[in-house]
């Protein structure tokens, strides 16, 4: 049975370590995770986060590192339309222009199965939901999805895509002694 779960090691150990280091040293960007509807309910999800843009409001590039992000998953985007043709059938849709980098302390995670688009006013675009993986584990740390009794292991500069509905119910596996961190956003379909 096909996921609709796109995978591809895209970022090299220097990416990933540029991005972690501008996390690590943009500490007054720091904020609690939240769940959907802007909640910090840590029993559910808690992690540290710098909450980002792609753009500027002059349509120019925030920073390297979204520049960086944002090319790499531009090739993913359009492999995954070779793999599924349809998306270029749907109504318009783009990249977010909002995304995160996290970091999991030994322990923390996003605790409890969710979905992106949850059907609340702003995630009831999200369409299509990116994930890429800074750091690698041999266990933990990875991304389950119970529905396909599956578990992505996290390897760094991987990029993981799939759909942000119901059938893609997914939550975080918590390493107990290593930090994780990654970067994530969405795809959504434009207003009307």
């Amino acid at each position: 049975m096909d996921t609709f779960i796109y995978q591809n090691k895209i970022l090299s150990k220097d990416e990933c370590n540029l991005i972690i280091d501008f996390f690590n040293t943009n500490q007054k960007s720091h904020v609690s995770g939240y769940v959907s509807g802007g909640k910090f309910i840590p029993e559910i999800k808690l992690s540290t986060d710098i909450n980002l843009k792609f753009l500027n409001e002059d349509g120019k590039d925030s920073n390297s590192i979204s520049k960086l992000i944002s090319d790499k998953l531009k090739v993913c985007v359009d492999q995954y339309k070779q793999r599924y043709p349809v998306l270029n059938d749907l109504s318009d849709w783009r990249l977010d222009n909002n995304y995160n980098l996290q970091r999991y302390y030994p322990t923390e995670g996003y605790f409890s199965p969710h979905v992106e688009n949850d059907g609340r006013s702003y995630s009831s675009r999200r369409m299509m939901v990116w994930m890429i993986y800074l750091n690698s584990f041999n266990f933990g740390g990875g991304t389950g999805f119970p529905y396909f009794n599956k578990t992505i292991k996290a390897e760094e500069g991987k990029v993981v895509l799939w759909p942000a509905y119901w059938n893609h119910l997914h939550h975080g596996v918590v390493h107990k002694s290593k930090t994780k961190y990654i970067a994530t956003g969405w795809f959504l379909f434009d207003d009307l």
